[in-house]
């Protein structure tokens, strides 16, 4: 009989999220006759909607360590450290599986002070690649002290999860921590979401409005500048008048007040519809006709994942992990990130092709449906448990 393992999945925000999501549907599938689980995070409830109802609605009930958030404070930091380190003493953690920067470091280093045997570390992408444009953060001396952090962070968890190769080969480049410490585990979705939207579509149109023969771009994504939404209302902004597209915008931030005097000054605010933060995004990927992802940087692109499961067409910049999901011409069109024109020209390129919007939405459903399946994700990752259970002797 297999020994059970007493598990903690930390996170520094339990808001709606790529990071939040990997975390909560990878917790959720863990082996509950090998796994005795324990999911801790912070109380901030960011603008981007919390996740905590969903959590609680699939059965998670997570434990709230007071301090611990995303803003850096000393203070709240340090006892933030005190209590992730109480509780891994009180619960006997055995693994720790820490997810995003904040979480990572305090979490490795309450974990190394009171000796959990195994901890593992997902950073989700990393802040440091070029034009990354992180509020903040990029070319400042702030990036400094947080690489620096994020070395020990690194340096002190026992396996670190890069989302795939080209990420792994950016954080081994930058010198986060050695080669041998990363196992890659590439991000997926729960594809049953996905299922029978074909019936949905025409509802969904209905419900935004969107006549017949209106094409409609959407974009997902918080409202932050790393994101690209000004770039992307930009290009829309340079279409052929003949389309007459809708553009959706589905997510919430600290930006929209700013992309909304982008779309009245460019002349298309009529156009623009800001949807805000929703529970309903495969139903909207449905009622869109092609989806863009028009990042500055994005390591994994989640979105984009969502978007090929819902059978829709992607652009997206060429930047960090995307390349590794998208292949150029075949399952989507990749474009330089931050300009304007070459976007533009690939959006009309797909709306005024059928047959070419079909091809790459095929491509890019097959591309995920192979690959990027949580189910597949989660195995994968209880294969490293395991393992790491094993190298450490716990069995």
């Amino acid at each position: 009989m297999e020994m059970r393992v007493r598990l903690a999945v930390l996170i520094t925000r339990l808001v709606r999220g790529g990071a939040q999501k990997i975390a909560l549907e990878t917790f959720r599938r863990m082996d509950p006759a090998r796994f005795d689980r324990f999911f801790i995070t912070g109380p901030d409830r960011g603008d981007e909607g919390d996740a905590f109802d969903e959590a609680v609605a699939s059965g998670i009930h997570p434990i709230i360590v007071p301090g611990l958030q995303r803003a850096i404070s000393p203070a709240a930091d340090a006892s933030a450290v005190l209590r992730i380190a109480s509780l891994l003493r009180r619960l006997r953690i055995q693994i720790l599986h820490t997810h995003t920067s904040k979480a990572g470091l305090l979490g490795a280093l309450a974990g190394r002070w009171v000796g959990t045997p195994v901890i593992v570390y997902s950073p989700h992408g990393h802040i440091f690649g070029k034009g990354a444009r992180i509020p903040g953060v990029s070319g400042s001396i702030r990036t400094r002290i947080l690489y620096r952090l994020r070395r020990l962070a690194e340096r002190w968890s026992d396996r670190v999860i890069a989302l795939n190769d080209a990420d792994l080969q950016e954080q081994v480049a930058l010198g986060l921590a050695p080669v041998e410490k990363y196992v890659v585990i590439q991000n997926g979705i729960d594809l049953s979401a996905y299922r029978n939207l074909s019936d949905t579509r025409e509802a969904a149109r209905r419900s935004l409005g969107l006549a017949n023969g209106t094409p409609a771009v959407a974009v997902v994504g918080r409202l932050t500048p790393e994101k690209g939404h000004d770039v992307l209302i930009e290009a829309f902004s340079r279409l052929a008048p003949d389309l007459e597209p809708v553009l959706l915008i589905i997510g919430g931030g600290p930006q929209e007040s700013e992309l909304r005097e982008s779309s009245r000054r460019l002349g298309v605010e009529s156009r623009v519809r800001f949807l805000g933060v929703r529970r309903d995004v495969p139903d909207l990927l449905a009622a869109s006709d092609l989806v863009v992802l028009p990042s500055y940087y994005e390591s994994g692109g989640l979105a984009l994942m969502e978007a090929m499961a819902a059978r829709r067409p992607v652009i997206a910049s060429r930047t960090g992990g995307v390349p590794d999901l998208v292949q150029d011409g075949e399952n989507g069109l990749l474009v330089p990130p931050g300009q304007a024109d070459p976007l533009a020209r690939a959006m009309e390129r797909v709306l005024r092709d059928p047959a070419l919007a079909e091809r790459l939405a095929a491509g890019g459903h097959r591309k995920v449906t192979d690959h990027h399946d949580i189910d597949r994700s989660a195995r994968i990752l209880q294969g490293l448990y395991a393992q790491l259970i094993q190298e450490k002797g716990l069995r």
